[in-house]
């Protein structure tokens, strides 16, 4: 009676969810403030009505507070072991195992991904044992660097020079950080010459075009190649002004210079 408009909002949202075949405890997250409010008014209503039967001669201004002090304890034990909750718990299924710990859900990843925030020589990086949809990303790495998933370049496309991967014998690198089994590596292969933060050329599943794969390594070889004979005109350039015969850059450096410099 005292806040039927928050009843009823809290009572639609609960039906049109319930109502879809995927349920999952996180779509239900954002009407929980509701149901608290709703719960604190049913208790103050609680209160109010014993103080009525009180007046008529039953005690019953106990019930009130013990409800509270009820409520209060058990949220106080789900706190408890909120860090025990698995993907059962909540209502999570595949393609996670429900019974792995929805707490610390890839959190190596994060960590390792932190790890890589640290590193001066980081030019890129791809996580080669997740997707990234299931891990903090950026979030966590917090660098302007292309981040990959698994389904990203190849470690031959020179895109990345950090790799985040299972731990096992012969990783082509050094191993920098390492967290439950899960390894950031480097250095198994340096950054192609002329390398910048353009992200690589979409592979198939990523292109809305819908380019063959052939395609795509096409475009990507060209754009290798500009890359290359721009730098390499860039170097002709600076051999020429080097070795130029009479060329003298200080002498004409001096010459625009103000004379009482």
């Amino acid at each position: 009676r005292r806040a039927p408009g928050l009843l009823l909002v809290a009572i639609a949202f609960f039906v049109v969810h319930s109502a879809f075949p995927h349920k999952e405890f996180r779509y239900i997250v954002p009407v929980l403030p509701i149901f608290c409010a709703l719960a604190a008014i049913g208790l103050d209503e609680i209160r109010t009505a014993a103080v009525k039967f009180t007046s008529a001669g039953s005690d019953l201004t106990w019930v009130a507070p013990t409800l509270a002090i009820a409520i209060l304890a058990s949220s106080a034990y789900s706190a408890a072991g909120f860090h025990d909750l698995t993907f059962a718990d909540v209502g999570q299924s595949g393609p996670r195992d429900p019974s792995s710990s929805a707490y610390d859900s890839f959190g190596q990843v994060n960590r390792l991904l932190l790890a890589a925030h640290d590193q001066p020589d980081l030019c890129g990086l791809k996580v080669e044992v997740s997707g990234l949809d299931i891990t903090g990303g950026y979030s966590y790495l917090h660098r302007p660097v292309p981040l990959y998933s698994a389904s990203g370049p190849a470690r031959e496309s020179g895109f990345f020079n950090y790799i985040i991967t299972s731990l096992a014998p012969g990783l082509p690198g050094e191993i920098r950080a390492a967290d439950r089994g899960v390894v950031a590596v480097d250095r198994w292969r340096r950054v192609r010459r002329g390398y910048s933060l353009r992200l690589a050329a979409p592979v198939r599943s990523f292109n809305p075009a819908g380019r063959s794969e052939a395609r795509v390594s096409r475009a990507r070889q060209q754009s290798h190649a500009t890359s290359a004979a721009l730098l390499g005109h860039a170097d002709r350039e600076v051999q020429e002004r080097i070795h130029s015969p009479g060329r003298n850059d200080s002498a004409e450096h001096d010459e625009r210079l103000p004379p009482d410099t």
